[in-house]
């Protein structure tokens, strides 16, 4: 099976604004979606136009390239291997430039989604809701 890494690097230029939280609300009609939304910590910021800090949709981007691969705007297919020493690095993906150790396994590596597409899939799940 083919394996697709979407690193928090990749994804960290997707950011939710209060102009975007407000055209995403606009466009729920579920009053259970709503309340949801109403409820999130970040509502209160979002709804006085403010906010303390970035905010990224990072599983978001994760769920649209698993929808539809072409939200990947840059990606590399490069060999990877998962440290599975027990130790502080236990876990860790190592995506090699060259070629990798044995047993690491070619992945692709998505370097950025296509915000424009990635909105687009989030506003239609919106209204749809």
């Amino acid at each position: 099976p083919e394996m697709v890494i979407v690193p928090l690097d990749a994804t960290n230029h997707v950011r939710i604004t209060p102009e975007r939280y407000q055209r995403m609300k606009s466009l729920v009609k579920n009053p259970v979606i709503r309340s949801l939304m109403a409820s999130h910590w970040m509502t209160p910021f979002f709804e006085k136009g403010e906010v303390p800090h970035e905010n990224c949709v990072w599983d978001l981007i994760a769920a649209a390239i698993t929808i539809d691969p072409s939200v990947i705007a840059k990606e590399a297919l490069l060999p990877v291997d998962v440290v599975d020493q027990y130790g502080p690095c236990y876990g860790q993906t190592i995506a090699y430039t060259g070629q990798g150790p044995e047993g690491a396994r070619k992945a692709r590596i998505v370097l950025r989604a296509d915000e424009k597409k990635v909105w687009e899939m989030i506003f239609k799940m919106c209204s749809e809701l």
